[in-house]
């Protein structure tokens, strides 16, 4: 069974965000390489990357 939809995302120090299900891996963080998009610019946000891969059913963090 395959069906369609987004993900919303909220992190623990209120950042919320959207994914698609066709999005694949999607990059996010404060890197200055990253697409605008994928760019998170406030200062409370980690350094860290977070990677998110969603699926039908599931939605994978790294």
């Amino acid at each position: 069974m395959c069906s369609a939809g987004t993900w919303i995302v909220e992190r623990g120090d209120g950042l919320t965000f959207t994914l698609s299900e066709s999005s694949g891996v999607v990059i996010l963080g404060r890197d200055k390489t990253l697409p605008p998009p994928q760019r998170l610019d406030s200062r409370y946000v980690s350094r860290q990357h977070l990677a998110f891969e969603a699926g039908p059913s599931s939605l994978f963090v790294t």
